[in-house]
């Protein structure tokens, strides 16, 4: 699907969010997505396999998976998005909106890092997550903890507008069909892992 047989609208789709979110200015790059990649590997995914990044963003955790044998796909509404992800491969999806542009079971993995918090009705893109997983396979959905952040930075983000919790994740999770769910508060940091 082109950008013109789509109606992309909100801030998500503007090349100014994308360039201005993931500055090098506001958002420098680091190690962080290597070691993050290698934390997930090693204690969550259990192995490589096929991979979508759903909400990629900047790509940087597309390149990141990819360098430690995943075959990594992204996803995000942004056209921009696509240009940080080469030469992986990329789909424009608007997550909110439309279903994920893969047939069901594709990917051995699921990963998608501080999304769902920026959708109205989280539960569509959810339930597209457990279709193109793979039986058997591993997702795992990181959105920050209302428990710990309710009192401001929540809304640091003028996009953030569902907030989590543990029972609010799980429960979302068993909804959309996922099985043997578990939610933990995971620090990003990696002295702490």
């Amino acid at each position: 699907m082109s950008k013109k047989e789509h109606n992309y609208s909100g801030v998500f789709s503007n090349k100014a969010y994308i360039e201005k979110v993931y500055s090098n200015e506001r958002r420098p790059k680091t190690d962080y997505p290597s070691k993050f990649a290698n934390h997930l590997k090693d204690n969550y995914f259990k192995g490589t396999g096929s991979l979508v990044d759903v909400g990629c963003g900047r790509g940087d955790m597309v390149h990141a998976l990819s360098d430690v044998g995943f075959s990594a796909t992204g996803v995000d509404l942004s056209p921009t998005s696509e240009e940080f992800c080469k030469p992986h491969p990329f789909k424009i999806c608007d997550l909110a909106n439309d279903n994920l542009p893969f047939e069901d079971n594709s990917f051995n993995y699921i990963f998608s890092k501080s999304v769902i918090e920026h959708i109205r009705d989280p539960m569509p893109m959810i339930k597209e997550t457990y279709r193109v997983m793979e039986e058997g396979g591993t997702s795992v959905i990181l959105t920050p903890s209302w428990l710990h952040i309710s009192w401001g930075p929540f809304y640091l983000d003028h996009t953030h507008v569902t907030p989590w919790t543990k029972p609010s994740l799980r429960d979302a999770m068993q909804m959309a069909g996922y099985k043997d769910v578990k939610v933990y508060h995971f620090y990003q940091l990696p002295f702490l892992w």
